[in-house]
């Protein structure tokens, strides 16, 4: 699913989609969400649920959808790509 995201999003975005669902997971333990991978961002996804970490990729979509009204019509192509992955 990542590799999917990077290609998708590019390597920034993907990360950053990857540090904030790691930081849900690990409250207290908050990753700085800076779009790099480090030594702590791999740690934290190593515990990372696939289901979490598709939340948070359905959840981006739906930024991208609130910010811009007009993408809504790619929605749901864009969620049951996710959730088939």
């Amino acid at each position: 699913m990542y590799f999917d995201m990077v290609v998708n999003f590019g390597q920034r975005r993907a990360v950053k989609i990857l540090q904030e669902a790691c930081n849900h997971k690990n409250k207290g333990k908050d990753l700085v969400v800076d779009g790099r991978i480090g030594p702590n961002t791999l740690r934290a996804s190593k515990s990372l649920e696939k289901d979490r970490l598709l939340a948070f990729r359905i959840f981006h979509y739906a930024r991208i959808c609130m910010k811009n009204k007009t993408l809504m019509k790619y929605y749901y192509g864009w969620v049951r790509r996710t959730i088939e992955i």
